[in-house]
């Protein structure tokens, strides 16, 4: 293992070149994708009545929580029962597909088969039962007409020089970052050796990593504490429909939040594992090298106890209301990031269940104006969490998934 400094430089510089290439492109696809047809899918889940849960489970899969703050807004208009919201919170992996599909895509359609079908299952279980009987989330006017957010508590000066940085500067500044380091992303990603063979290049891309990560992380930080409720605020009703200037707006301060929430959960994880892989083999007697530590991790990640351990943490940290903590969890099972320096601790179970229980940020949307109904909606995922990603320990034990 190289010395501490090595260690981090590379990992940022991967960060950069292996993450922020592909997933710019990504956010960019998927979330204009989702500006411009939003309005037929809104016509097409209302006249699908019959297949409404089919349906609704497809819209969680669209990248990073816009099918289902959509739905939200439907639900709250009346326009879908609580069993098709249900299936979309349940396929719903938030910005963590947009991780997967860089890192593994293959896992990601994996998981993405097995939550739908829970999806389905519990949708219409749901929507066949007492529970979206007798729950009407709507049966006061009060609550029809409350609002998702509202901003009296925050600055109106710093609302005004956030959403000019997210507008302006860090969309101009990523675009400028992207033409800089997505050529060398072509080139590690398909060229044998490219990475050694055009060493200068790879330089130049960690030195911009080593100034624009922690700018980054600076800056959301700061971001979350002065304005905690903007982002979902841009989801709101009065939003989501717009179009011409103010759609595309709206569009470009969500693809920069995006970018800058991946950006700093990844480095934040990535950076931690770093400190905490390297104490333990320069400061301990245990391990000589990160293989011996892998090795002992292996050793027990077939055991029935440490996978059904594994199935009720992913299921639990699925509950926490935002993508960050799921960013985490996902790079600490797979370990796919920081080359030498990677430890892959789970299995596909713990991811199943932590994608079933988890719903992003649009989790958050629902929980400001609907306490209750957050709370049974999480309650069903949980369960559906644990008992799915039970269901499917086997594939950890008895495949290579």
């Amino acid at each position: 293992m190289n010395s501490l400094v090595d260690v981090l430089f590379d990992t940022s510089g991967e960060i950069l070149y292996f993450i922020f290439g592909w997933l710019f492109l990504a956010i960019v696809i998927f979330q204009f994708l989702n500006y411009f047809f939003e309005d037929k899918w809104e016509v097409m889940i209302a006249e699908k009545q019959k297949s409404d849960i089919l349906i609704g489970g497809l819209f969680g899969f669209i990248p990073g929580c816009g099918g289902t703050i959509f739905l939200i807004n439907l639900f709250k208009e009346e326009k879908i029962g609580l069993g098709t919201l249900v299936a979309s919170f349940i396929t719903t992996v938030g910005e963590v597909s947009l991780i997967l599909i860089v890192i593994d895509p293959l896992l990601l359609i994996y998981i993405s088969v097995i939550s739908y079908i829970a999806a389905i299952i519990v949708g219409y279980i749901v929507k066949y039962s007492k529970i979206q009987q007798k729950y009407n989330i709507y049966a006061t006017t009060e609550t029809k007409k409350k609002k998702l957010h509202t901003h009296e508590k925050e600055s109106k000066k710093a609302l005004q020089i956030f959403s000019l940085i997210d507008h302006w500067i860090i969309p101009i500044l990523f675009t400028i970052i992207f033409l800089i380091v997505f050529p060398f992303t072509i080139i590690a990603s398909f060229i044998p050796d490219g990475k050694e063979n055009f060493s200068n290049y790879l330089l130049i891309v960690e030195w911009i990593s080593i100034i624009i990560l922690p700018i980054t992380i600076i800056y959301y930080l700061i971001r979350i504490y002065f304005i905690r409720n903007i982002h979902d605020e841009i989801h709101s009703e009065e939003n989501i429909h717009n179009k011409g200037k103010e759609g595309i707006k709206h569009q470009i301060g969500h693809i920069s939040y995006n970018l800058i929430l991946i950006l700093t959960w990844v480095s934040i994880t990535l950076l931690i594992v770093d400190l905490v892989i390297y104490a333990i083999i320069y400061y301990s007697n245990i391990y000589q090298n990160i293989n011996d530590l892998q090795d002992d991790i292996d050793e027990i990640k077939n055991d029935w106890w440490y996978l059904i351990v594994l199935v009720i943490i992913g299921a639990l940290i699925g509950l926490i209301p935002t993508c960050g903590p799921q960013i985490a969890f996902t790079l600490l099972m797979i370990g796919e990031l920081g080359d030498n320096n990677a430890i892959a601790f789970g299995g596909i179970s713990a991811l199943i269940a932590n994608s079933i229980s988890q719903d992003g940020h649009a989790g958050i949307v629902y929980f400001t104006f609907d306490k209750k109904g957050y709370g049974i909606v999480k309650l069903i995922e949980l369960v559906a969490a644990i008992i799915f990603g039970l269901i499917f320990i086997p594939l950890d034990k008895y495949t290579s998934l």
